[in-house]
């Protein structure tokens, strides 16, 4: 199934698909009159089920997203995860990050949102900058004051709740290690393009111990991650600009600019020229469009 541009918001624009009705999103979303230094954007609860995919590029929101049932395949940047109940994960702003659910067919989560002109400092302070998959102690907290935060929001300052959420993942451990073969297949996808089986000597184990590996902790095959990665590499080139659509292509492993073309409009809904257009239209007005 080809995703739909959904939104465009500035430079950040928002894909996806799913069955009709879905993802269910139970959110509320209070009116913003000024911008304060630490704020909520929406909170409540969302409900996936098999066949939803979301996709952003240059995101512009800062979420926090708790699994309670089910799991959420998950993409930001380099790092992938497949999320289950009792994780958080962090969707951080000006990055790009695909969400997809698990293999249960089933995601239950809830969603807080935040912004404000010092979150970003905030953020470093309490050591949540960067990070993406946390396991936090106060997992059963965090949810009840996010219930709090959606009730409340609308009549009553929820900051005291907002500031305990982000005090809680603060305290969180760091992500555990992945084991060394699938750490050595990341290290080495993220500098070129491997075959499975060039990819599975680098790691120093067979093809199909490596895609179990790719499965367990990713939750997708170790093609189907090199993939979306070539995917996200391709978008973030042509937003870039100064490098051919064809150079792209041909540097990402695709032999010809129309196997690059077809492949990138099926993931991303539109052709690498019409992507590069907006962008550029976004960024540079009235900027000459490479290409």
């Amino acid at each position: 199934m080809n995703p739909e541009l959904l939104e465009r918001r500035g430079r950040s624009l928002r894909w996806g698909y799913g069955p009709p009705g879905f993802p269910k999103h139970d959110f509320v979303n209070p009116k913003v009159h000024r911008v304060q230094p630490l704020m909520v954007r929406t909170a409540g609860t969302d409900h996936w089920v098999e066949g939803c995919f979301r996709q952003r590029v240059f995101s512009d929101v800062c979420a926090i997203e708790c699994i309670t049932e089910g799991s959420m395949h998950v993409v930001q940047g380099a790092h992938a995860t497949l999320a289950k109940p009792g994780d958080v994960f962090l969707i951080h702003p000006g990055r790009d990050h695909q969400m997809q659910t698990g293999p249960e067919g089933v995601c239950l989560k809830h969603t807080l949102i935040i912004a404000g002109t010092a979150l970003g400092a905030l953020m470093e302070a309490w050591n949540l900058q960067g990070r993406n998959v946390l396991r936090p102690g106060g997992f059963g907290e965090i949810i009840e004051a996010i219930d709090v935060i959606r009730r409340k929001i609308l009549e009553e300052d929820v900051g005291q709740e907002l500031y305990g959420v982000l005090r809680l993942l603060s305290e969180s451990p760091m992500e555990e290690e992945l084991p060394e073969p699938l750490a050595k297949a990341l290290e080495v996808q993220g500098r070129e393009h491997l075959s499975l089986p060039e990819l599975a000597r680098a790691a120093g184990v067979s093809p199909s111990t490596l895609n179990r590996l790719y499965s367990k902790h990713l939750g997708q095959t170790a093609v189907a991650w090199q993939n979306r990665k070539r995917m996200l590499q391709a978008g973030e080139a042509l937003r870039d600009g100064g490098t051919s659509i064809q150079e792209v292509g041909r540097k990402l492993g695709w032999d010809d600019a129309p196997s690059f073309s077809s492949a990138f409009k099926r993931a991303f809904g539109m052709s690498p020229r019409d992507y590069r257009r907006y962008h550029w239209k976004e960024m540079v007005e009235g900027a000459v469009e490479p290409d």
